[in-house]
């Protein structure tokens, strides 16, 4: 499939050794216009006179030798030549070498410039010369202006501005000439070699070198200019009252006198990158541009260029693959077929009428980011979109230029099974039906549960029921046993008690000293019979019948009880009686 442009009408086209034979050359070397349809091409092959009204009439051939550069004045055509400079009557249509001019007859003279004043400036391999046409005189500058001695330097372009003053681009800056001397400019230090000048109406020089393009104001200070693309090289300038015409490896581009881009007529529009060739270039008063091509020569109209409107750039939809499947040509704004979900869907397209152009700003409508974003190229992938309705809209990127269209294309992702409605649904009622039957189990295990407790309650209770009864008989045996217990200690005390008082009554008839001793010794333990028979809980039931107590064998019994577990804590216990018995505690530590 073949695209035209219809903007391709806007250029006309002058091919060489085309089929009419009527350029029958193989290499443009210098361009100009002395009037509003002649333009003069300097070839290897000689001067030609082409009309650019009518490019098919013709071509006058005014000389066989091979022209480096063109300048002219009011009157003449100036060719620099291998054999020197030629003047040419454009009106007799012939040519001559003025006497000054014989010297550089042999030379190859390579750039040339007629000043104002009628100054003829042109440069060879020798320097720089200078001849005034109404004296006939020639000045041979060579290269002792030339700052730096040690390295060739090369002459690439003479130019003359609006201010009459004459600059020299080499290969290594701008020198100007100025008060009769030529001194180097040092805020083109860094401007490479210069290939091309043109001055504005508002007094600023743009100036093309191999860096790139650049505007110097009247106080010397440059500006870098953007080019209308990426890795484009500046060629040449042309300047009009409309503005600034930029020839570059991308095209043709107009821009204000201030440096902003208006326009630009690059692949698009007729045009064919790298096509145009550095400093040739050329505009007549009437707005007649010609411009040298590799193949020819093109000739534009400057205000058809500027009253021709472009249409807007816009996206095309060329082809939607789901997957590796192609599932839609062309450019429908909706995709009927649904995408599944988890697959990937992809987009390839272009742009018209700008379809080498790559800089894409996209929109998604419906995912979770539906700001703008830029990309670059021709497909665009969308990987795992969540189910839904979606609407991408592409639009190119116009870097303010011009505003671009919307292209829009909707699609849908489709629910998969596991989030579709009946499933949702019959997963709700399977993890009702399970939480149901987990709680209907719990219960009823919580109420068995319950039940075997109550069990296990009620038959614990009943054991402690059963040993706190046995308990409290136990109790009772036990008092009854000591009740036992204590008469049977009474009964024996009571018992061993008369038989001493029969002793102690014999005993204190007698009235010997000795037997009042045994006598004592009786009293004695008939006190200690009479505490026995008072001893609790006998004593409790007769409280009427409390009688002082003996401490001394209470004491003794209660330390026979304690001294083990007191001396394992370090402590002996000694009771010592006299007349009144007294506890004494020893720490053996």
């Amino acid at each position: 499939m073949s695209y035209y442009s219809d903007s391709n009408r806007l250029f006309s086209r002058l091919r060489y050794k085309d089929v009419n034979g009527l350029l029958n050359i193989s290499e443009i070397n210098a361009i100009t216009q002395t009037s509003e349809n002649d333009a003069w091409l300097g070839t290897s092959s000689g001067l030609l006179l082409i009309n650019t009204d009518n490019l098919y009439q013709p071509i006058v051939t005014i000389s066989k030798h091979s022209i480096n550069d063109l300048t002219h004045g009011d009157q003449f055509v100036w060719a620099a030549t291998d054999k020197g400079i030629l003047q040419v009557d454009p009106q007799l249509k012939n040519t001559y070498i003025p006497k000054g001019l014989k010297s550089v007859e042999d030379e190859s003279i390579e750039h040339l410039l007629l000043s104002d004043d009628d100054m003829l400036w042109f440069s060879s391999s020798y320097g720089l010369y200078k001849y005034d046409i109404h004296q006939d005189k020639l000045v041979n500058l060579g290269f002792s202006w030339a700052l730096d001695q040690k390295h060739s330097i090369q002459i690439t372009h003479i130019y003359q501005n609006k201010n009459s003053q004459i600059s020299i681009g080499t290969n290594v800056g701008l020198y100007r000439y100025e008060n009769g001397a030529l001194t180097f400019d040092y805020a083109y230090v860094h401007a490479g070699s210069i290939l091309d000048m043109v001055d504005t109406e508002y007094g600023n020089s743009w100036i093309v070198s191999n860096y790139g393009l650049q505007i110097s104001n009247s106080n010397g200070i440059r500006t870098d200019i953007s080019l209308p693309t990426e890795y484009t090289t500046p060629h040449c300038v042309l300047s009009s009252d409309n503005g600034v015409w930029l020839s570059s490896s991308k095209g043709l581009s107009l821009y204000t006198h201030r440096g902003r881009i208006v326009k630009h007529f690059g692949t698009q529009s007729g045009l064919i990158n790298n096509e145009l060739l550095p400093d040739l270039c050329s505009i007549s008063p009437n707005g007649v541009m010609l411009f040298a091509s590799k193949d020819g020569v093109i000739v534009a109209h400057e205000q058809e260029l500027i009253e021709y409107h472009r249409p807007k750039p816009h996206v095309v939809l060329g082809q939607i693959k789901i997957d590796s499947e192609i599932v839609n040509y062309g450019g429908e704004k909706k995709l009927t077929k649904q995408v599944p979900y988890g697959a990937n869907i992809s987009f390839l397209f272009g742009v018209l009428p700008e379809f080498n152009n790559k800089s894409l700003s996209f929109q998604l409508l419906g995912s979770n980011d539906e700001a703008w974003q830029d990309f670059d190229g021709s497909l665009l992938i969308f990987d795992s979109l969540q189910s839904g309705k979606y609407e991408l809209r592409i639009k190119p990127r116009n870097n303010g230029q011009r505003r671009s269209l919307v292209t829009e294309v909707e699609f849908y992702v489709e629910v998969p099974w596991f989030f579709a409605p009946w499933f949702i649904f019959f997963l709700f009622s399977l993890v009702s039906v399970i939480l149901m039957g987990i709680y209907y189990w719990r219960s009823k295990e919580i109420k068995k549960s319950n039940e075997k407790l109550k069990k296990s309650v009620e038959i614990k209770t009943k054991q402690l029921s059963n040993q706190g009864k046995a308990l409290i008989s136990s109790n009772r045996q036990l008092q009854k046993l000591l009740t036992v217990r204590q008469h049977v200690i009474s009964e024996m005390a009571e018992q061993a008690r008369q038989p001493i008082k029969d002793i102690q009554a014999n005993l204190q008839k007698k009235g010997l000293l000795t037997n009042l001793a045994l006598a004592n010794q009786c009293e004695h333990s008939l006190q200690l019979l009479e505490q026995l028979t008072h001893i609790e809980p006998f004593v409790t039931l007769q409280k009427n019948k409390r009688t002082n107590q003996v401490l001394a064998p209470l004491l003794s019994a209660a330390l026979k009880s304690w001294k083990d577990e007191y001396h394992t804590k370090g402590v002996d216990l000694f009771l010592k009686t006299i007349h009144k018995a007294f506890l004494s505690l020893f720490n053996r530590s």
